[in-house]
């Protein structure tokens, strides 16, 4: 069952049921249907029944289209709600708004009456001109927590709230950066901890762009939670990823060869079942490709697996 559903009695986000999309098909079909009837009522000419029958069938045609989609929607909200990476945004105005540095994005920090805190994030700052895709960049953004997690890290709920939007689960810690700054022990989030692997294997299959100390936060239970992941699966073969470099023959982000790692089959074999049950979350956005190319970069790891001591959980 959903948890919107079994909080608050609405639908499953993705409700095949609630789809706008099958409603309005289910509408065209209707009324298609109904100026079918009325053609051959009033006698209408031949022609004019057949070009009726034709938006009948045309409305057929496209109602399974819809039941398609919703069906795809509805599959990529329930991974969603089963990995518990579903935010629920409150509906009253924040108290606050503060703005956070981002050079791609316009992110806030929103503050509620009650303290909860959310993190709001619309990627079309400097849109197309400066060569980014904000659509892209908000759907990295909401994919990528699924792959941190099925890669056995913590990761932030996102909710998509527009095409170009998301809000993101606030996050309690500091950025591993911060903590460097300030001298302050950061050996359990380094490349080469347990953690530090977790999120190299992660940043590794989803390509990242942009992985880098600032943009992971160590939280006071020591759980490391990579954000700020919109420049995943799209501009590099390899990663672009202090944390993801262990996996690789070489520093040269066009050349690279994966190199036997830690991992051991199990791990990879377990890593990728989870990634490979994520498909329908990338087909609801249409992002077939990227998933495509997942696969294919977490295979190619997974021939390297050399380890002994499994480092992911069952």
């Amino acid at each position: 069952m959903c948890r919107a559903l079994a909080e608050g009695g609405r639908r499953c986000p993705g409700s095949i049921a609630g789809s706008r999309i099958t409603q309005n098909a289910r509408q065209r079909k209707s009324r298609a249907r109904a100026a079918l009837r009325l053609a051959r009522d009033t006698g209408a000419p031949a022609e004019v029944v057949e070009e009726a029958r034709q938006k009948v069938r045309e409305a057929e045609v496209a109602m399974g289209q819809a039941r398609v989609a919703a069906r795809v929607a509805h599959d990529a909200a329930v991974i969603r709600d089963r990995a518990g990476l579903i935010l629920t945004v409150p509906s009253e105005e924040p108290v606050e708004v503060q703005r956070m540095r981002s050079e791609t994005a316009v992110t806030e920090v929103l503050t509620y009456a009650n303290g909860e805190r959310v993190v709001r994030k619309r990627n079309d700052r400097h849109g197309y001109d400066a060569g980014f895709d904000p659509i892209a960049l908000s759907d990295a953004e909401e994919l990528t927590p699924l792959v941190l997690q099925a890669c056995g890290l913590r990761a932030a709920a996102v909710t998509r709230s527009d095409k170009a939007e998301v809000h993101m689960e606030f996050i309690e810690g500091q950025t591993v950066e911060a903590l460097q700054m300030s001298g302050q022990d950061t050996s359990t989030a380094a490349p080469g901890s347990r953690q530090g692997k977790l999120l190299g294997l992660a940043d590794a299959v989803v390509s990242h762009g942009d992985r880098n100390e600032g943009n992971v936060i160590l939280t006071p239970s020591g759980d490391m939670v990579g954000i700020d992941n919109g420049d995943a699966y799209q501009h590099w073969k390899y990663a672009r990823s202090p944390y993801a470099n262990y996996l690789y023959n070489s520093d040269d982000l066009d050349e690279r060869a994966a190199v036997p790692n830690e991992f051991t089959a199990a791990d990879m074999e377990r890593v990728g079942r989870r990634l490979a049950e994520l498909r329908p979350a990338f087909v609801a956005v249409g992002r077939e490709a990227w998933h495509d190319d997942m696969m294919r970069r977490h295979g190619e790891l997974a021939a390297q697996a050399r380890g002994s001591v499994d480092l992911i959980a069952p």
